[in-house]
């Protein structure tokens, strides 16, 4: 077999239904990933700190308010999918920083 080729052909494979893709099926069912297990941590060191109670005592400090509400934004959805009548409207949220705007005086 002179001038043949040793090499073989194999059908190529390819789109999200091919199962050669991944060498497993994923996180074992029940399993936490990696982000729920990162925001149960910060939820207990939350309550360790003294939770809610604390919280408000330092956000209720002249010198942390403008921390605190910068922090209850960051945790507000940016945007909200609202339905009247059968029809999806999808709203965008913008903030505005007022304690730099000119105030007139």
């Amino acid at each position: 077999m002179e001038g043949e080729s040793k090499t073989k052909t194999l059908p190529v494979r390819s789109g999200r239904g091919d199962p050669s893709r991944f060498p497993t099926k994923g996180r074992p069912k029940g399993t936490k990933n990696k982000y729920s297990k990162l925001r149960d941590s910060l939820l207990d060191a939350f309550e360790q700190t003294g939770g809610t109670k604390a919280l408000v005592e330092w956000g209720m400090k002249e010198r942390n308010k403008k921390e605190f509400y910068k922090l209850i934004v960051s945790v507000l959805p940016k945007n909200v999918d609202i339905e009247l009548d059968g029809i999806t409207q999808a709203i965008q949220i913008n903030l505005v920083d007022f304690s730099k705007a000119d105030d007139g005086e």
